[in-house]
């Protein structure tokens, strides 16, 4: 009876541990919490987000020692990899956002390490050559660790220059003024005594820029919005005192701003105080473009001149009838 019981205590026993163990196997093999990169744009508000991938690398890193002073080992190749061998994020639209953020998530495969000991990778980015884009060229230590049994139990990204060693898995791009984005205004006005202000016009508005960039356009007194893409025009009307905005251009995308032809509605046109009605350039010419229409009428003084001699005569006739009735009026 005894040695029954003692049996079954062992199977329990056996089988606990086995669990246990099971456990802390499956909580070592799990993806830590923290096992992510994270991307984050800085772009200008009303510009859509640049259209391209960015795209990260993981390789073994150099040896070193920890600030404790336990010895750091390169890690070895396909021990930490990109989830799906997706490597690289991309943004789509950003119109009204002035920050972004994508992550990417690392695998830690267990199988690569025979020995227990800390084990470092370095993540970078890899520096593309979008305009106005500005890369981040930072390098982030990636530390796994691995105990007696072949297990890792903790991953942490270092940073020799952070608080306490501890690090972040966040590179940071910009994409704004700062980095050469900036945004074209055309402005329109009206002048002359023949100028009609509420008239609209007509205008066709056109970047040529990076393959699928877009534009993000607010025109008009109800800031209708048109989003253009690179190599297509759109056409837009202003009013008098009324303006249009180009959001997100580069310095090397090509603008062409063309108001219609008015000059048989007696406009003279002017973009820059230059008598043109097209203008092409890149921001580097012009970030700001007038376009005025003026239309003068000058009264015709001959007409004046030709009804003077009736004008005196009618006024003559009028004051030798006053005479004549108050001479007639005195002699009765």
């Amino acid at each position: 009876m005894k040695s029954k019981m003692v049996r079954k205590l062992t199977a329990l026993f056996v089988a606990g541990t086995m669990m246990a163990a099971m456990g802390t196997t499956a909580m070592a093999a799990e993806n830590p919490t923290n096992l992510t990169i994270t991307k984050e744009l800085i772009k200008e508000v009303n510009a859509y987000a640049p259209n391209t991938e960015f795209q990260f690398s993981i390789v073994p890193g150099a040896a070193g020692v920890t600030e404790d002073g336990m010895p750091i080992t390169a890690g070895p190749e396909g021990g930490v990899s990109f989830a799906g061998g997706n490597d690289s994020v991309k943004f789509t639209d950003g119109v009204g956002q002035g920050s972004m953020e994508q992550t990417l998530s690392l695998v830690v495969n267990n199988g690569s390490f025979s020995a227990p000991g800390i084990y470092r990778y370095t993540v970078s980015e890899v520096k593309g050559n979008y305009e106005g884009v500005q890369y981040d060229e930072t390098t982030k230590n990636f530390d796994v660790y691995v105990n007696s049994d072949g297990d890792v139990y903790a991953y942490t990204f270092t940073d020799a220059g952070a608080e306490n060693g501890k690090g972040d898995g966040v590179f940071t791009n910009k994409y704004d003024e700062n980095t050469g984005l900036g945004d074209l205004k055309i402005t329109k006005e009206v002048t002359g005594n023949q100028g009609n202000k509420s008239q609209e016009f007509t205008f066709t508005i056109g970047v040529d820029g990076a393959d699928g960039e877009q534009y993000h356009v607010v025109y008009g007194s109800e800031n209708t919005v048109v989003e253009l893409n690179s190599g297509e025009t759109k056409e837009i009307q202003l009013s008098d005192g009324e303006t249009a905005t180009i959001y997100g251009l580069s310095a090397s995308d090509e603008y062409t701003v063309t108001e219609d032809d008015y000059s048989s509605q007696g406009y003279d046109t002017t973009i820059n105080e230059q008598d043109t009605n097209t203008v092409t350039g890149t921001l580097s010419d012009a970030k700001e473009i007038k376009v005025v229409n003026d239309k003068e009428a000058t009264t015709p003084t001959g007409i004046v001149i030709d009804i003077a001699p009736y004008v005196i005569m009618v006024a003559a006739a009028v004051v030798l009838g006053f005479a004549f009735l108050r001479k007639r009026s005195y002699n009765k």
